[in-house]
């Protein structure tokens, strides 16, 4: 004969109830909602990337332009010669957009005269500056 296990709930072997849900399926709300927030956090992270490449292409086509228009300037006073040279101010359009320049010359050496144009679109704030030399091609003088 069998022993009967004393339990808490009066002295006879408890009945195992069934699970009170069976086997689930499909998703829950929890589910559903911590998906839809890492999706939602996943494309708001692509969308602010793609503005910061399209702001960082614009800067670059910005800096491209200014670049052109220095360029332009100085081949203008290397074409005048090295006598020639001189500071003043100065335009240049790159792309349809003019550009202000502003040119400084100085003498660091000798037969050599450093120019620097500082270039900035008309009515924008960001300004650039550009160096180059310009070198006295002409023969060196004799000594006395």
């Amino acid at each position: 004969m069998r022993k009967k296990r004393k339990t808490r709930v009066g002295g006879t072997r408890a009945r195992r109830s069934k699970p009170a849900v069976a086997e689930q399926s499909g998703f829950g709300l929890i589910e559903v909602l911590v998906a839809t927030t890492v999706a939602t956090i996943g494309l708001l992270s692509v969308a602010g990337l793609q503005l910061s490449i399209a702001t960082q292409a614009r800067i670059a086509s910005w800096r491209t332009s200014q670049a052109l228009a220095a360029q332009e300037v100085f081949e203008r006073i290397n074409e005048a010669g090295y006598a020639a040279a001189a500071s003043g101010a100065d335009s240049a359009t790159v792309d349809g957009r003019v550009y202000r320049v502003n040119v400084a010359v100085t003498t660091p050496i000798v037969r050599v005269k450093q120019v620097t144009a500082t270039v900035a679109a008309v009515g924008g704030v960001s300004a650039r500056s550009f160096v180059t030399r310009i070198h006295d091609r002409r023969p060196v003088p004799a000594a006395p």
